[in-house]
């Protein structure tokens, strides 16, 4: 066999490596952004409201891109140094009970201080935001990406019955696709929604 026909055949199966790579770092791609943790603790701190209008103004997330299904991750993804966009978003730990979509007590009350957030600012007001769902790794990827919009479905449902307009928001579920760097795929911290502005 000459090196051109090995190469030949050689060159399917380099593309397809390739393409599992981007896929299985896709994550870290996802990640390349600057997030802040709006949970329970945070609801605590007098700043918090100004917290989430600075963090929402600082910067944007890109729009949704097409959602395809990657392998089913095995192992951490590892985040990739300065790979993606820089983006800001909430980072909101929606708490969902496993296979869940339903919004918890405290969650709700999450949601509350963020629309009240959004409100508040003359430039947020006006804004259209992302909402994206998030899953972990255990059962299927279509399963999964049902859940992932179901969650973030119910975050804007939530945040339009607090004032926001329907014509603000845009909720995306991306299933396992991007898993928070590091972690153990199964980990139930991939549970969560993050919000955005879009530009």
């Amino acid at each position: 066999m000459t090196k051109s026909e090995m190469t030949t055949r050689l060159r399917p199966a380099m593309l397809l490596g390739a393409a599992a790579l981007m896929a299985m770092t896709g994550a870290a791609f996802a990640q390349a952004r600057s997030t802040i943790t709006v949970d329970e603790d945070m609801l605590q701190r007098s700043d918090a409201r100004a917290l989430v209008v600075t963090q929402l103004l600082e910067g944007t997330v890109a729009p949704p891109a097409e959602i395809v299904a990657i392998p089913q991750p095995q192992q951490p993804v590892v985040a990739l140094q300065g790979s993606g966009p820089t983006e800001t978003a909430l980072l909101f730990p929606v708490q969902f009970a496993f296979g869940s979509a339903e919004l918890s007590r405290s969650s709700m009350e999450i949601l509350d201080m963020i629309a009240d957030a959004i409100r508040s600012d003359p430039m947020l007001r006006s804004a259209r935001f992302l909402v994206e769902g998030h899953t972990d790794s255990v059962g299927s990827w279509a399963y999964n990406k049902t859940l992932s919009e179901q969650r973030a479905t119910a975050v804007a449902d939530y945040l339009v019955a607090r004032g926001l307009s329907p014509t603000q928001l845009i909720s995306v579920g991306y299933s396992w696709n991007r898993l928070i760097p590091g972690l153990n795929p199964r980990h139930d911290h991939h549970r969560r929604v993050e919000i955005g502005r879009l530009e």
